[in-house]
Order: structure tokens, then C-alpha cells, then sequence
């Protein structure tokens, strides 16, 4: 039995080995024919690779001898290049030496005409300055004439006041006196009227001895009157030469300061600073140019010196130290003459008590340059310019009006 049990389990196992090695031939049969499939497909893949290849090899073998003919164009085209940049960079070159020669000679030409332009410009301040010596000389001779007029008719009209002051005061007496008389006589009238005893003949004769006094009181007055005519006529005269005297005055004024403008354009209106000359300590010149004309003197000049001084009142004493030695060397070597303060002072003066236009305020006004116009308010405009035209009123508004005043019109002009 176990034998039997043997044999079978062996002839299953016999049946199974034959049956997988049937399958197992198979399917290699199969792959093998599919592997065989596939290298022939491959093999054509690889015969139009190589055709391929071939072909592009072909193209890559025209290709480089396109590339060639092309660097040889290009070796053509640097050699041609560096031949015509060879022949423009000595043309650029030679044009550049006469480019140097003609700035050389340029050059040449504006130190000489630097070289003038100092001599024109020192020529004409020269001649500006003794023009302006000879106006200062002049406007101190106007101002010590006015001076001395003024002084005259101030004694004058001392001398003329007090002795009409004595013929009035002796007018009211002698009229004082008079009226008395009529008085005492009106009394006499009415008391001869009362009683009607004295004879008409002494009323008569005291009727032609008040007539006479009357008369001789009225040729008085006359006289009074006639002597006020004449010294009301040399009150004009007298205001008339003033006024002449004024208008010279002003005239020589206006031409000082276009004279002074002159000056101040040649003086410090262009940007250029010269170098340092020997013998003046290293010190040197900055002068600027501007559009606009100084209506007074140094008034540019000392606007610079203001600014300059602001600036360096403004900086910090712990940094910024070459810009404030800088600054403060300006201010040391450009003394300031102060005419921008008299000015500021002196309107200070006009305007404090300002209780109304009188005839001394606008007199020193057109002095100072300013001329006025009345409407509702007064006008004034500074040196004739409209862009500096103040207005004020007629009548003060308020015990401050005055300094109120005064400190807007600085501001408009300082």
C-alpha cells in the first residue's frame, strides 16, 4: 500500500514536472519570437538612425565649411575694421590736436580778455569813485547849505514871531485902551444924554475925536495886516528855496545811487573768485552778478553780510567747523557800513508816535526815497518800484499802530 501511495505521488509529480516543462517551452518559443520581433525592429531603427546620422553628418560637414568661408569673412571684415579704425582714430586724433590748439588759443583769448575786463572794470571804479567823492562832496555842501538855510529861517522866523508878538501885544493894548475909551465915552454919551444940559457942539467935537481914534486904530490894523502879508510872502519865498534846494538834493541823490549801483556791479555782482594775490595775506575776491539795482548803498553788499552772519549764528559749535571759519572769515574782512540800519533806525523814528501825515514825516519820506499817494489810506512806494508799495492807514487804530507799522514796512524792505 504505502508503495502504491508511492508510485502515485510520483507519477503526479512526473505528470506535473512534464506538464511545466511543455508550458515553460512555450512561452520561451513565444519570447524568443518576440524578442526576434523586436530585434528586427530595432535593427531598422537602427539603419535609419544610421541614415540619419549619416545625413548629419553630411549637413554638419557643410556646416563647417559654411563656418569656415564665414571666419574667413569675418578675419576680412576685423582686418578691414581695424583698418578704418586705425584710419579714424588718427583722423579723431588730428582733429582733437586742432580741437587743442583752437582751446589753447581760446583759452589765450580769455585771459586776455579777463586781463582787460580788470583793467576796464578797476578804470571804471576808479572813475565811479571820484564821481561818487565828488557827489559826496557836493551832497555834503547841499546838506550844509540847507543846514544853514534852515538855521537862517529858523532865526528868521524867531526874529519875525517875537516882533509881531510885540506889535500884537502893544495892539491889544493900544485896543485894550481903546475900548476903554469907548467904554468911558459910551458911559459919558449916556450920562450927557441923561441929563441933555451940554451944548451940541461938545458932542460933536467928542463925536470927531472918536471917529479920528477909530480911524487911527483901523490905519493900525492896517498896517498890522500889511506886515503879516509880507512876512507870509517871505514865508513862501523862504519854502520855495527850500523846496529847490530839496529837489537838488533829492537829483543828486538819485544820481549817487545809480552811480553806487555802478560801483556795486563792478564790485561784487558776478560769481568769480581770483586767486590769492601775494602781499594781501591770502586773501581773495568774490564777486556776483545781479539783475537787480541797489537803492541804496552797500544795500546788496550788506544783505550778504546779514545772511552770511544768520547762518553762522545758526550753526552748532560742535561740528561744521571749516564751514563756520569759512563764514566767519567773511564777516572779519568785509566790514559792514551800517546803512541798512540807519535806514531801519530811522523809520523806527518816524513812525513811533504816529498820530497822523504831517508835513516833517513826508519830507523825511521822500528823503529816505519813498513818494507818497492819498486815498482812503496813504500809499507809499519805495523808490518808485511798485513791487514795494506799503499802505497804512490815515488815522492810527490803536496806541500800537505805530510800531505796528514800522515793523511791517522793515520786513517789506529788509
Amino acid at each position: 500500500m504505502p508503495f502504491l501511495l508511492g508510485l502515485l505521488v510520483g507519477l503526479v509529480a512526473l505528470w506535473l514536472y512534464r506538464r511545466y516543462q511543455r508550458r515553460s517551452l512555450t512561452y520561451r518559443k513565444k519570447r524568443l519570437s518576440q524578442a526576434q520581433e523586436n530585434y528586427d525592429e530595432l535593427d531598422q531603427r537602427h539603419k535609419q538612425i544610421t541614415q540619419e546620422y549619416q545625413k548629419i553628418q553630411q549637413q554638419l560637414r557643410e556646416l563647417e565649411r559654411e563656418n569656415q568661408h564665414l571666419h574667413q569673412q569675418l578675419a576680412n571684415l576685423q582686418q578691414e575694421n581695424a583698418v578704418l579704425i586705425q584710419q579714424q582714430t588718427e583722423s579723431i586724433q588730428e582733429q582733437l590736436q586742432e580741437l587743442e590748439r583752437e582751446n589753447q588759443h581760446l583759452h589765450q583769448q580769455l585771459a586776455n580778455l579777463h586781463q582787460e575786463n580788470a583793467v576796464l572794470i578797476q578804470q571804471q571804479t576808479e572813475s565811479i569813485q571820484e564821481q561818487l567823492q565828488e557827489l559826496e562832496r557836493e551832497n555834503q555842501h547841499l546838506h550844509q547849505q540847507l543846514a544853514n538855510l534852515h538855521q537862517e529861517n529858523a532865526v528868521l522866523i524867531q526874529q519875525q514871531t517875537e516882533s509881531i508878538q510885540e506889535q500884537l501885544q502893544e495892539l491889544e493894548r493900544e485896543n485894550q485902551h481903546l475900548h476903554q475909551q469907548l467904554a468911558n465915552l459910551h458911559q459919558e454919551n449916556t450920562a450927557l444924554l441923561e441929563q441933555q444940559t451940554e451944548p451940541t457942539q461938545t458932542h460933536q467935537e467928542k463925536a470927531q475925536e472918536l471917529q479920528q481914534q477909530i480911524a487911527k486904530l483901523q490905519q493900525e490894523n492896517q498896517t498890522l495886516t500889511s506886515f503879516c502879508d509880507y512876512f507870509e510872502k517871505c514865508a513862501i519865498s523862504t519854502e520855495e528855496r527850500h523846496i529847490s534846494l530839496q529837489e537838488q538834493y533829492d537829483s543828486l541823490q538819485q544820481a549817487y545811487l545809480q552811480l553806487q549801483a555802478q560801483l556795486n556791479h563792478s564790485r561784487y555782482n558776478n560769481y568769480t573768485t581770483s586767486a590769492p594775490t601775494p602781499g594781501t595775506n591770502n586773501r581773495h575776491a568774490i564777486t556776483f552778478y545781479s539783475n537787480e539795482t541797489d537803492f541804496y548803498q552797500d544795500e546788496t553788499y550788506e544783505l550778504m553780510l546779514r545772511l552770511i552772519e544768520k547762518e553762522l549764528n545758526r550753526l552748532p559749535n560742535n561740528c561744521y567747523k571749516r564751514r563756520r571759519d569759512l563764514l566767519r572769515s567773511l564777516l572779519e574782512c568785509n566790514p559792514s557800513q551800517g546803512h541798512s540800519h540807519q535806514i531801519r533806525t530811522q523809520i523806527k523814528e518816524l513812525f513811533s508816535d504816529y498820530k497822523g501825515m504831517t508835513r516833517r514825516l513826508e519830507t523825511r519820506l521822500k528823503q529816505l526815497g519813498f513818494s507818497l499817494t492819498e486815498g482812503n489810506h496813504y500809499k507809499i512806494t519805495w523808490q518808485d518800484d511798485n513791487r514795494y508799495t506799503f499802505s497804512f492807514a490815515k488815522t492810527p487804530s490803536d496806541y500800537r499802530a505805530d510800531n505796528n507799522i514800522a515793523r511791517d514796512l522793515i520786513h517789506l524792505l529788509f
